[in-house]
């Protein structure tokens, strides 16, 4: 038997920025918004899925680095959870991007 997992969904987020130092800027985030989350087994050609859009809420920290003028390097680990029937689903990701402003 084998089985496969997919979540997609959005988060709406909020930033606090702590001062730091002039290149690096520590920071919390916590959002809430919709997963989907869908999960496909199969076993001897015979296949099955199911699907759900629930809520989902989490919160983390990070650290964002000047990277130029107009654009920032940030790390962040979150952790999340989505209410799905029987036990939640959670998890920790760790993100690593670019951020770009206007000025």
């Amino acid at each position: 038997m084998s089985a496969k997992w997919k979540i997609a969904g959005g988060l709406g987020n909020v930033l606090y920025s702590f001062g730091g130092a002039a290149t690096a800027h520590p920071y919390v985030i916590g959002g809430i918004g919709f997963m989907d989350l869908k999960a496909t087994a199969s076993a001897g050609g015979v296949s099955a899925s199911v699907s759900e859009t629930k809520v989902a809420f989490g919160g983390g920290a990070g650290v964002k680095f000047k990277a130029g003028s107009r654009a920032s390097v940030f790390i962040e680990g979150r952790y999340l959870t989505i209410n799905t029937s029987g036990s939640n689903a959670n998890f920790i990701p760790i993100t690593l991007g670019v951020s770009f402003g206007l000025k």
